[in-house]
C-alpha cells in the first residue's frame, strides 16, 4: 500500500524503493518494539530498550532515516 501510494504521488521526486527498504528493515528487525518496550528475560529480569540494539545497528538506522528525511525535506 505504501509503495502504491508513493509511486502514484511521489515517484518523480523521491526514491520510493529506498524509503520502502528502510521501513521494511525497521519492521522486520522489530526495532520499533525494541525502542519502545523492555524485553522480558526471565523472572523479574528485563532488558531495557537501550540495551537491545548495538551502536553499529543504531548508526546504520540513523543514517537510513536521515536519508529518508532529507528526501522528504527536499520536497517541501
Amino acid at each position: 500500500m505504501f509503495l502504491r501510494l508513493c509511486k502514484k504521488n511521489l515517484a518523480i521526486s523521491v526514491n520510493v524503493k529506498s524509503i520502502a527498504a528502510v521501513i521494511i528493515r525497521v519492521e522486520k528487525t522489530g526495532y520499533r518494539s525494541k525502542f519502545l518496550y523492555p524485553e522480558f528475560q526471565g523472572e523479574n529480569d528485563y532488558k531495557s530498550p537501550k540495551d537491545q540494539i548495538s551502536l553499529t545497528e543504531a548508526g546504520l538506522l540513523v543514517r537510513d532515516v536521515d536519508r529518508v528525511i532529507n528526501q522528504i525535506l527536499n520536497l517541501i
